[in-house]
């Protein structure tokens, strides 16, 4: 039997995804690409210490940094009835997720800190936007239409 580990996707499940880039790639590399698993990293949510991975069973996943995606994503969410958790993550207690200083999120996911990762419930990399945006409504409105098909 063989098993695959860290392989990827290329479809219109996956906005960003390099559909030249090998389905199998010959190095694990898990640095929030669109299309790949999300990355594990070990967090603090009130009070308790989780994974990461642990955050990607129920719903769609948005990471950010900027209390604008934070904004967009709630609103998006509620108007195209999708169910979709956000969380602020960082270094200090003043965001859901606390890094503690054990890790940079954004760089572990290829994003600036005013970046913003999507993350599918199976967890996969739907989406990645490397900063903020002009309008980030807009913009996660279109990655979800699409995903979903719709």
């Amino acid at each position: 039997m063989t098993v695959a580990l860290g392989f990827r996707y290329a479809s219109r499940a996956v906005v960003g995804a390099n559909a030249e880039d090998p389905v199998i790639p010959d190095v694990l590399c898990l640095n929030g690409e669109p299309g790949s698993r999300a990355p594990h990293l070990w967090v603090t949510r009130d009070g308790v210490k989780l994974s990461t991975v642990d955050l990607y069973e129920r719903s769609f996943v948005l990471l950010c940094g900027s209390s604008g995606w934070r904004t967009a994503a709630r609103t998006v969410g509620a108007r195209l009835n999708v169910p979709l958790d956000v969380y602020s993550i960082g270094d200090g207690a003043e965001y859901d997720l606390d890094t503690g200083g054990a890790a940079d999120w954004s760089s572990v996911h290829g994003v600036a800190p005013e970046g913003a990762v999507l993350v599918r419930p199976d967890g996969f990399v739907a989406w990645r936007a490397e900063a903020g945006t002009a309008d980030m409504e807009k913009e996660l409105t279109g990655v979800l239409l699409q995903i979903l098909g719709r």
